[in-house]
């Protein structure tokens, strides 16, 4: 989180149920209309004085069409985790397929994305297996929750630090 944000000091809300409402919400959405389109906020990382999020995390839930045909390439760099990763120095996308019993008419592809609303400072590549290893944490602890088969193919730890 330092290296992203550049930040020496970090404070949580109380949000202990943040993460089982957001799976609630994430499966509402899905059965509401059997594709789940909505873009639900995980979390903002506020830096001292800043009333906009510098640091967002977003999932949705999406049809998985082009996922993995290497059409970020030029701006993206590609990991093999999940069903993809893909990093930048400021943002990273990491995308995971959940099958259970929340999803009745077959997997669905949970697509989860970290925005850095500011371009960060450092290693271009230490920045991007920052973002990716924080998104992975994020996404897996929502598939946990989620009740997705195999944890959507995310191993334990992202393993790129």
């Amino acid at each position: 989180m330092r290296l992203i944000t550049g930040a020496e000091e970090f404070s949580s809300l109380d949000g202990s149920d943040r993460l089982e409402s957001l799976a609630r919400a994430v499966v509402d959405d899905y059965l509401a209309d059997g594709s789940g389109g909505e873009t639900h906020r995980v979390c903002g990382i506020h830096l001292p004085g800043s009333t906009l999020a510098d640091v967002g995390i977003d999932v949705s839930l999406e049809d998985g069409d082009g996922v993995g045909d290497s059409k970020f390439a030029g701006s993206f760099k590609q990991y093999d985790l999940g069903r993809e990763g893909l990093a930048s120095p400021r943002k990273a996308v990491l995308y995971a397929e959940c099958a259970g019993a929340e999803f009745e008419g077959g997997p669905v592809m949970l697509r989860a994305a970290l925005s850095n609303r500011n371009e960060p400072e450092g290693d271009p590549e230490r920045l991007r297996e920052a973002n990716l290893t924080l998104l992975h944490s994020v996404t897996l602890a929502l598939v946990e929750q989620l009740g997705c088969e195999d944890r959507a193919r995310l191993p334990e730890a992202a393993g790129l630090m």
